[in-house]
């Protein structure tokens, strides 16, 4: 399964009113952690200037393991990436810019992150939040 075909499936369980996965791998690491999103929403005007936060704390990778974030929208244009190599365990915290949470304004925007492990498995987790002004 490719990124793009497991963001389309996400679309359609949040259509179908999924709020995220249920977690049956022990090793598959919590949904993306965004400390700014209450009760489901994003006030974009309380995002600062300098971007969103977010985290992703993962453990149990190995050599050549890697995990590719995704914030994307209801439209396949509206999307924004970062990929990363992991070892080990540990967290990534990163910078989500403030001009990319915009396209997602009025919509939803989901946070999921797709990792491909050395062994050719893939798996994911996500969760979506409501971007408001």
């Amino acid at each position: 399964m490719s990124i793009n075909e497991e963001i389309q499936r996400i679309r359609d369980l949040i259509a179908n009113g999924a709020e995220h996965t249920i977690v049956q791998n022990a090793d598959l690491p919590p949904k993306p952690d965004i400390s700014l999103v209450e009760g489901g929403k994003l006030k974009f005007s309380e995002v600062p200037d300098s971007g969103l936060v977010v985290m992703l704390r993962y453990s149990g990778f190995q050599a050549f393991d890697k995990v590719v974030f995704n914030l994307a929208g209801e439209s396949p244009d509206d999307t924004f990436a970062k990929s990363w190599d992991l070892i080990g365990e540990g967290t990534i915290e990163f910078i989500v810019p403030k001009a990319e949470l915009e396209k997602f304004l009025g919509s939803y925007a989901l946070a999921l992150y797709f990792i491909y492990r050395v062994n050719d498995n893939q798996t994911s987790n996500w969760t979506y939040f409501d971007v408001i002004p």
